[in-house]
């Protein structure tokens, strides 16, 4: 549907700026056809008071006489329209007198005119030079008509070119305009796609759960361990579904955010609470260090949520019996938070992938990560909520960083991830 889209936008907008050329270059067309003209009109009139004056009225001949221009033919007539006076050459012209020209010249103005003779065109200029006489101008425009004709060819031969570069120039612009719909699009279908795999297994186990209760009957401490199975599988799509919710919005709009004074001291030990299990299951040691009484400023639900999934993170991408540390300090009017810890399943990653939502990493298989890949990515949509950004930072050692930066109070919020 969008390459359709884009298809049909191609062409409305290849088709738009080929008439767009068009329409240039016959402007300059016709630009150039008067322009030559007019030098032309000027050319015939320069030299036909010239020949005039200096041959003719200061001279007082009134017979045949030379030319300036091989190619001009000056012909003198008296105000009844006779012939009294021309050039050597003027057998290559020798048609009629226009008669409307010829009157409208006696009002002493100048009057061309366009006429074809012996299957040559030719520019005339009709102007009264005094009370007794009429003149007569008129040169071949062979050379104007060649001009024309190679411009023409020019116009005909560049038209292949013209239409190629409209083609690919609207590719182009089509493709910078429908990125936003075609990214929306994307996201839509690896979300329906994403979304309907990571609801089918906890809702999986717990039809299964509840079929097997059905069975037969059993006693109340089997039926409660059911029960507690299934609250569990049930906690775990209500947790999917919020994620879900809050990656659906990431795209469209910012969270709204109630900040207010944090305590870090607070907020990690309700943290610890949570992976408590996994930390010991995996020997891990969380080591802190910042100031006694260490605050942020933001919003305590969200951006705890985000802590707790940075921690998370460092607690399943990390080695065995290794330690994962928590660094704060205040710096240029900024709260800063680093994670770090010890991965070796994250080497090789670019950074910017593991923001993706639904990414787990090249090397998920190989040490059966649980997640849904989706906890950077709500992390980084929070920190961006409170105008933040996040950045993370992947070393060859196996480091694994993520530095966050708050503003102080009064300040709006910035996260940066290294």
């Amino acid at each position: 549907m969008i390459q359709a889209t884009k298809n049909r936008l191609t062409l409305l907008f290849a088709l738009g700026i080929t008439l767009f050329c068009a329409l240039i270059l016959g402007t300059s067309y016709l630009y150039l056809h008067e322009s030559l003209l007019e030098g032309l009109r000027e050319d015939l009139v320069k030299d036909g008071h010239k020949e005039y004056m200096e041959r003719y009225y200061n001279n007082g001949d009134h017979g045949n006489f030379s030319k300036l221009d091989e190619d001009e033919v000056f012909q003198i007539y008296d105000l009844s329209g006779h012939l009294t006076g021309q050039t050597n050459n003027a057998e290559i012209f020798q048609a009629p007198l226009n008669p409307d020209a010829f009157e409208e010249s006696k009002n002493r103005q100048y009057v061309f005119d366009l006429v074809e003779y012996n299957q040559s065109q030719f520019l005339v200029l009709y102007f009264r030079p005094n009370d007794k006489a009429v003149v007569r101008i008129s040169e071949p425009i062979t050379q104007l008509s060649k001009y024309e004709q190679n411009f023409l060819k020019l116009l005909w031969l560049s038209s292949p070119g013209v239409l190629v570069l409209s083609y690919l120039l609207s590719r182009i612009l089509v493709s910078l305009a429908m990125r936003p719909i075609t990214e929306a699009f994307r996201f839509q279908e690896n979300f329906s796609s994403n979304v309907t795999h990571e609801l089918h297994s906890p809702l999986t186990s717990l039809k299964g759960n509840l079929e097997v209760s059905l069975r037969k009957p059993r006693s109340p401490e089997e039926y409660r361990e059911f029960i507690a199975l299934g609250l569990q599988e049930a906690n775990r799509i209500i947790s999917l579904l919020q994620d879900l919710y809050l990656l659906a919005s990431s795209n469209f709009k910012s969270l709204s955010l109630v900040k207010e004074t944090l305590d870090l001291d607070r907020l990690l030990a309700d943290s610890l609470k949570d992976i408590n299990g996994r930390l010991e299951a995996k020997s891990l040691t969380v080591v802190h260090r910042w100031e006694p009484g260490f605050t942020l400023f933001c919003d305590p639900h969200l951006f705890g949520r985000a802590f707790v999934n940075l921690l998370d993170n460092a607690v399943k991408y990390s080695v065995e019996s290794s330690e994962i540390r928590l660094e704060a300090e205040n710096n240029g009017g900024q709260a800063k938070l680093v994670v770090v810890n010890h991965s070796r399943y994250l080497k090789g990653e670019d950074p910017k992938k593991l923001l993706t939502p639904f990414y787990r990493g090249r090397n998920a298989e190989s040490f059966q990560s649980a997640g849904k890949g989706l906890g950077l990515n709500i992390t980084n949509y929070i920190v961006l909520s409170h105008g933040g950004k996040l950045r993370i930072q992947l070393e060859e050692s196996g480091q694994f960083r993520v530095e966050v930066s708050l503003p102080t109070k009064g300040k709006s919020l910035q996260l940066v991830s290294l």
